[in-house]
């Protein structure tokens, strides 16, 4: 198999996360300095006819993984499939946002395949044909620069810390068999905070600590509303079990 780039896209009910394009963004350029094919996976049920829009965002490729079992996120159904793309295809890069689903991927895509990974990866270049990531390590207190050893390079992205841009590709669509294998999770139920904006993907982010008390949050989530922005929490307000943790923010962005 030659030389190639995959991006895996992440979709929520038939809308790709902000941080995708970022990801295909940085594969572009990625794939453009080594001269090979960027490839874009997506997973889910009846998402063909959403799948094309990653065409101008430079997929040359876009690999569709479709079964009802793919509807919702579940993590070992997911793995097992994109592990599957990954033995196939053979990238030697393969990029995704460090989204929460991403994060999981990524984690469980490095332990299956014995390849290294580098988590909220916030730039990435090229030093003497290696490809370095810098990366928050020790909760973001220090940025380190790493190179990976081995293939395929895993590489997440934080979300909000690489530019989107546009650029045409090909775009052919290639739908792949999608076998989800023994699974020990099953869906129930999801509950969904309609009109919450994402906190990795606000412009604007309206925070509260220990100070703030627990019923007092409601002030925040009003103020948030209004700026059409997102809810964030310190990590006291979280220990303290008034937020959740998927609201922690620190110095250098959510935790």
């Amino acid at each position: 198999m030659s030389q190639n780039i995959l991006a895996i896209a992440e979709q929520i009910e038939g809308v790709f996360r902000k941080v995708t394009f970022e990801a295909l963004s940085e594969g572009r350029r990625i794939a453009d300095h080594l001269g090979c094919e960027l490839n874009a996976l997506v997973l889910g049920d009846n998402i063909e006819s959403i799948s094309k829009e990653l065409e101008q965002f430079g997929a040359d490729r876009i690999i569709v993984a479709e079964n009802s079992a793919l509807f919702e996120y579940l993590p070992d159904a997911y793995g097992n499939v994109i592990s599957d793309v990954i033995n196939k295809e053979t990238p030697d890069v393969v990029i995704l946002g460090a989204s929460t689903q991403g994060k999981d991927i990524a984690a469980r895509l490095s332990a299956r395949l014995n390849a290294p990974l580098a988590m909220d990866c916030v730039a990435i270049r090229f030093e003497d044909n290696n490809l370095m990531a810098t990366r928050y390590m020790y909760g973001g207190k220090i940025l380190a620069d790493v190179m990976l050893n081995g293939k395929p390079q895993i590489l997440a992205i934080r979300p909000n810390a690489m530019t989107i841009a546009s650029a045409a590709g090909t775009g052919s669509i290639e739908k792949f068999e999608v076998n989800t294998g023994a699974t020990l999770m099953k869906f129930i139920e999801k509950h969904l905070d309609t009109g919450k904006v994402e906190l990795t993907e606000a412009d604007t982010v309206v925070s509260g600590g220990r100070g703030m008390g627990g019923p007092d949050f409601a002030v925040i989530e009003e103020l948030a509303q209004v700026l059409e922005g997102a809810v964030g929490a310190s990590r006291s307000a979280v220990d303290e079990g008034w937020r959740s943790s998927s609201d922690q923010v620190g110095q250098t962005g959510k935790v």
